[in-house]
């Protein structure tokens, strides 16, 4: 195998050692001019000290500043990496299969095995200096599978993906290179982008002291946000040089796993990957929701899978074509997906590895394992075991994720337009108890489907419509909310043309049209939905063709008698909660750009009145919320309400701080509620109609 490095390879590698010299070049003259500068000032000017308040002033203030600025910069050097990701070390006498296999796509890139192997919970695979800095020279390795991966992977591609990671050991020089760039631009990154305590102090400290004093601290800040200024540009130059390395030694690291496992099964690879990686993101909310309702799934790979597998067919298409369109940009550390995947194709190589078998197989017992590391993974972020009460059978986590996603699918054609709370028609209150002729259930239901079906391709149109003018209106409720506290932004951020009043006025007016005119054709067949789905709900009840032979009927009822108070009750308080939404996304925004605030009294005044607002809202929106109960809380003892859950996720604060914690928890419990119980009505309506036959 041919493993000498391109002719590209060398002028990225020559290009990002240059870089590098030049950035700490910078970086330690800063230093040492900043460290002279300030001892000859020290020695040069001690005479000024006699000139009373103001000479000793000049004299002080100088050396203040050149300590703190120096203590900013020296700091970093010594602060503490974060921790990776928790991760287990499996042996060759647990996994023999499994090590003989790596051995083997080692000799054939042609790199010693890892003195370690490890496993863990993330979508991804990596080899690294087992030791860090202390492995540089002598080449001990580590390699980390993730099990999601593993999970999701038959053997071939596996292998191709293990061979991709060691190929990076091949590269010699320009891995070690990489190590170095990537150890000093993370530092750097932490020095430009993380806030300091250093900061905090020196401004809250400020506001509180003497002018005298406060004089000094303020400058010292100010110094500390321009010297992050320049080392944002040393960042971004040196980043820019080594980034162009980094891609050219995934090309190259790309050939090892095309060799192994071949040009179709690269693409295959690429392409799979894409999907478990929208799954473990879409696993984090979930993971969140189902940790504050006592039920953590106990196995993460095949939590995942599972999610990975259930994606819609459109989610996929859309995953593809995002792939397709990428670009690689010049702060991009990979290629894009599209320009690998062509690299591959023109390859053309069948692959040297010959293994149809799930990469789980490669394990003794992989189920068992991936059970152990999850709870592993669990106590590593919690920072202690999880209960066993709050451990669930993911076969059960996944049913419960399946008829969310089925209630979803059936409401596209059922219940078009019913998903957002702020369209979901008010309902009455649901009494299985009063007399109904079954004959009139019939005749709404069949009544609405006529009307649902002839509106059905309008509404489909109006709701995309409405959906994007609601985003343009929140996005222009932001824009409002910095230049209110006088706080410079970028209209591309927002993408809005500009940060005039005039302009985002103009932009409002036509965006609030828009959306009144989808609203005028999804609110009236809101009320038909609404009709329906009640109508549909209470055939359970009194419909022998639904409820006959149908053994699990106790459950359904009980299922739809705790689901439908809380559709009913976000209902109520649509408007509220939207008008919450926004002057929280506003409050967020305030706080997350107040170093850019122009006027420190404007920024403190929005945040004030904004955090008042939000506690005024609050008052309104929580008391419907007291007596209807969480249905996804299982734990014992009495019955836990909505609002009882809310003020759990939140904090007790008076201050805008709790104001912005409450809200919050308000957005991540009551929306997703009414979305998941709103979808398991409509699944349930859909099976009363089925079995019922309505409509044929």
């Amino acid at each position: 195998m041919n493993t000498q490095p391109t002719a590209a390879y060398q002028r990225a590698l020559f290009g990002a050692a240059a870089a590098l010299i030049g950035v700490l070049a910078l970086y330690v003259g800063l230093v040492v001019a900043l460290v002279a500068l300030t001892a000859w000032h020290g020695m040069a000017h001690l005479d000024w000290v006699r000139g009373g308040t103001g000479g000793f002033l000049l004299y002080g203030t100088p050396i203040f500043i050149g300590a703190v600025l120096t203590l900013f910069l020296v700091r970093p050097v010594f602060a503490r990496q974060p921790p990776p990701p928790p991760s287990r070390a499996i042996s060759h006498e647990e996994h023999p299969r499994l090590f003989q296999f790596i051995g083997a796509i080692c000799q054939e890139v042609g790199c010693q095995p890892p003195a370690r192997v490890e496993v863990n919970c993330v979508v991804n695979a990596s080899v690294r200096f087992r030791q860090g800095w202390a492995s540089l020279n002598d080449g001990d390795l580590a390699l980390t599978l993730g099990l999601p991966l593993v999970a999701g992977l038959p053997a071939r591609h596996l292998g191709g993906v293990i061979a991709h990671e060691f190929g990076h050991f091949r590269q010699e020089a320009g891995l070690r290179l990489t190590f170095v760039v990537r150890s000093i631009s993370a530092w750097l990154w932490r020095i430009v982008h993380e806030r300091d305590t250093l900061d905090e102090y020196l401004v809250e400290s400020a506001q509180e002291s003497h002018m005298v004093i406060a004089i000094p601290l303020y400058l010292g800040h100010y110094g500390i946000t321009l010297t992050r200024h320049f080392l944002r540009l040393l960042m971004l130059m040196g980043h820019a040089a080594c980034c162009r390395l980094l891609r050219q030694m995934e090309f190259d690291a790309d050939q090892h796993e095309i060799r192994v496992a071949g040009s179709q099964a690269f693409c295959e690879t690429a392409a799979r990957i894409r999907v478990l990686n929208t799954a473990w993101n879409g696993s984090q909310s979930l993971l969140g929701r189902a940790w504050r309702e006592h039920r953590l799934p106990d196995d993460l790979a095949a939590y995942i899978l599972h999610l990975a597998d259930a994606l819609p067919e459109s989610t996929r298409e859309a995953i593809e074509e995002a792939a397709r369109n990428a670009r690689t940009g010049t702060f991009d550390t990979h290629p894009s997906d599209a320009e690998r995947e062509a690299a591959a194709i023109a390859t053309d190589l069948p692959g040297t590895l010959d293994l149809d078998e799930p990469a789980s197989g490669l394990f003794n017992d992989f189920p068992s394992l991936s059970r152990e590391v999850t709870r592993e993974y669990y106590a590593g972020i919690l920072g202690h075991e999880p209960e066993a009460n709050r451990m669930e059978a993911t076969e059960s986590a996944s049913a419960a994720i399946d008829n969310e996603l089925a209630g979803q699918r059936v409401a596209v054609f059922y219940a078009p337009g019913s998903g957002p709370y702020l369209l979901t028609a008010a309902w009455p209150k649901l009494d299985p108890d009063a007399p109904i002729a079954v004959a009139d259930l019939h005749a709404t239901l069949a009544s609405a489907r006529v009307t649902i079906d002839a509106e059905a391709e309008p509404a489909a149109a109006a709701l995309r419509s409405w959906q994007q003018a609601l985003l343009t209106e929140r996005r222009i409720q932001l824009a409002r909310a910095l230049n209110a506290a006088d706080v410079r932004w970028d209209p591309a951020a927002l993408s809005l043309p500009s940060t005039e009043a005039d302009t985002i006025t103009l932009l409002a007016d036509r965006s609030q049209a828009e959306r009144r005119s989808a609203e005028a054709v999804l609110r009236p067949l809101g009320e038909v939905v609404g009709q329906r789905i009640q109508a549909a709900l209470l055939l359970w009840w009194h419909d022998p063709a639904v409820t006959g032979d149908c053994p699990e009927l106790p459950a359904v009822h009980e299922e739809i008698r705790s689901l439908h108070p809380i559709v009913r009750a976000v209902t109520g308080i649509a408007s509220t909660l939207h008008t919450l939404e926004g002057l929280h996304d506003a409050l967020y925004a305030v706080l997350r750009a107040e170093d850019r605030c122009r006027d420190e009294n404007a920024g403190r005044l929005f945040i004030d009145l904004t955090a008042t607002q939000i506690r005024a809202h609050l008052r309104t929106l929580l008391p419907p919320l007291s007596d209807v109960r969480h249905p996804y809380l299982s734990q014992p003892g009495a019955p836990v309400t909505v609002r009882e859950a809310i003020q759990r996720e939140s904090t007790v604060d008076d201050g805008f701080r709790g104001a912005h914690a409450e809200a919050a928890a308000v957005r991540e419990l009551v929306p997703d509620l009414h979305s998941r119980a709103l979808a398991r009505l409509t699944a349930l309506a859909y099976e009363a109609e089925r079995r019922a036959r309505i409509g044929g």
